[in-house]
């Protein structure tokens, strides 16, 4: 069957089943049988988990169907995270699952715009958290969001200057929070399928700002298996990925 095309620059990254894989050393790459998640063209990839081991699947020429069972080449991906899709991991009051004093819990609490910095950099977006047109290595997210940051705690001495300049930057900074908090949360439902509308990513990055960075910290990362840290730029070890 012939799957719907899709964009040059899509490639989509979900989460599916393996039913059957050769029986090579757990590093090579190898041909398994897996059940497509959705319909995809040819050359496009998402994730399959087989015992546990995470593999990156080519669809093979032709593309695919929803449901379908087919054969293809896979990767396996070491150290890889992989999030749910369909549902968030935790709700939005779960802040405290890792403990109250977990480093992604304190940041979100107090530097809301580095801990969506680092969920940014996990996703590939930029510090305006979109999609880049194309993707050249390192994500510049959290560097220019902590430059982003500095900058308005310098300026903040501005107050004493000039009271409006003050809080001139104060409402821009917070702005700038509140809408990349949003986008992001937005960027999140969007690459693993979570239901919601903007109106509610608004509502509660708005109302709860830090239960909203947390869950989306929670969400992309896997802090059972990884330490957490509040001045990397994912939040993560370096050897942890995201898919």
């Amino acid at each position: 069957p012939t799957a719907p095309p899709l964009e040059d620059d899509e490639i989509p990254v979900v989460s599916a089943t393996a039913v059957t894989a050769e029986n090579l050393p757990p590093t090579a790459p190898r041909v398994i049988t897996v059940i497509a998640p959705l319909s995809l063209a040819a050359g496009a990839t998402f994730v399959a988990t087989l015992g546990g081991q995470p593999y990156q699947v080519t669809v093979p020429p032709g593309g695919v169907v929803e449901d379908q069972v087919f054969t293809a080449n896979a990767q396996p991906l070491e150290h890889s995270i992989i999030p749910p899709t369909g549902r968030w991991k935790n709700g939005l009051c779960g802040c405290c699952a890792h403990g109250c004093c977990h480093p992604s819990l304190c940041c979100a609490l107090w530097f809301p715009a580095l801990a969506t910095a680092q969920v940014m950099t996990r996703l590939k977006l930029n510090f305006l958290a979109c999609a880049p047109t194309s993707y050249q290595g390192k994500s510049w997210a959290f560097p220019m969001v902590l430059l982003l940051t500095l900058a308005f705690f310098f300026s903040d001495v501005s107050i004493y200057v000039s009271p409006f300049l003050g809080i001139g930057s104060f409402t821009l900074y917070g702005l700038y929070t509140l809408y990349i908090v949003v986008s992001t949360r937005l960027a999140v439902r969007s690459r693993y399928r979570i239901r919601g509308n903007i109106c509610c990513d608004l509502c509660c990055s708005a109302a709860c700002m830090c239960c909203t960075v947390s869950q989306m910290s929670r969400h992309t990362g896997d802090y059972d298996t990884y330490a957490a840290s509040c001045c990397s730029r994912t939040g993560l070890p370096d050897t942890a990925m995201v898919v």
